[in-house]
């Protein structure tokens, strides 16, 4: 497994992908160790936990692999692939391409991680991830889940500190709002420079992205691909799914998003919520769904 790329990966059509919202460490280490719960619908007919599909098979199928391109091939996501025969194919919202799993999904069947090289190189503290603003209802739990992971990985004290810093966010959520792109990667900042300050103590330089994930997946006893993807692959499966779609409305959204090094960080990442309100425009339906 060690061995095998990114894009051998997607041709496997036994390999399902799940995108965590945004790097999302404290999910990766529930997923390590716990797994993935089944896809399910919230209160607000919101869709969670969906899978994207085999990008070679749906491509080889005269489908279009928008939701691949849009959560597993967005740079400001960590994502996993996922050996499953428990899925249902859920096409709707513009994606040809979404299943929703139908059974647990067990850590066994988590067969790599995976992200855009830039970000797996990017320094931990210096990362400022764009990604779509979760709902409330998800925007607690994940603040919640990682807050607690914070006093188990990095200690009480730590957990306080950030606790303290996420108020403000909690009590926006807790009253129903949605925090905006800004708060929304202010917050996730707020939580990587934490685990940095930790992991910085640990192994005695600046961590990466990269140092991050291994780190969790040697504390979580497993030992997975980190498979990087590269913005020419991104581009390729792109000009692939444009000749399917008939369309370069894929390739123009494409051009728009770059990448910034500076302190590690990653550019505003505007195209991609042009990109998924121009997918999802092309295609009607009436169920809603979410993917954080």
């Amino acid at each position: 497994m060690p061995s095998e790329s990114f894009l051998q990966l997607t041709e496997d059509t036994s390999v399902k992908w799940h995108a965590f919202p945004g790097i999302d460490l404290a999910a990766l280490e529930s997923a390590l160790n716990s797994g993935l719960p089944c896809s399910y619908q919230d209160s607000t007919g919101g869709w969670n936990i969906s899978l994207s599909g085999s990008p070679g098979q749906s491509l080889r199928c005269n489908k279009e692999i928008n939701s691949f391109i849009a959560y597993t091939m967005n740079p400001s996501r960590l994502a996993v692939g996922v050996r499953t025969k428990n899925v249902q194919h859920e096409p709707h919202g513009g994606f040809q391409d979404e299943y929703h799993s139908t059974w647990p999904i067990a850590p066994s069947q988590i067969v790599c991680v995976t992200a855009h090289e830039g970000t797996l190189s990017s320094p931990l503290s210096g990362l400022a991830p764009h990604f779509e603003p979760m709902r409330p209802g998800l925007c607690l739990g994940y603040l919640q889940r990682n807050t607690e992971w914070a006093a188990r990985v990095c200690g009480q004290d730590a957990a306080d500190r950030l606790a303290q810093h996420l108020q403000p966010y909690r009590q926006k959520t807790k009253a129903g709002l949605r925090l905006d792109d800004s708060e929304t990667a202010n917050m996730q900042r707020a939580i990587l420079r934490t685990y940095a300050s930790y992991l910085r103590d640990k192994i005695g330089r600046e961590p990466t992205v990269s140092d991050a994930v291994n780190d969790i997946m040697q504390q979580s006893g497993v030992s997975l691909a980190l498979l990087p993807w590269s913005t020419q692959e991104r581009q390729g499966l792109q000009s692939r799914n444009a000749q399917v779609s008939g369309t370069n409305s894929i390739s123009l959204a494409a051009d728009q998003f770059s990448f910034s090094h500076s302190l590690g960080g990653l550019a505003n990442f505007g195209s991609y919520r042009q990109y998924r309100h121009m997918i999802r425009g092309r295609v009607s339906s009436s169920r809603p769904r979410g993917r954080n």
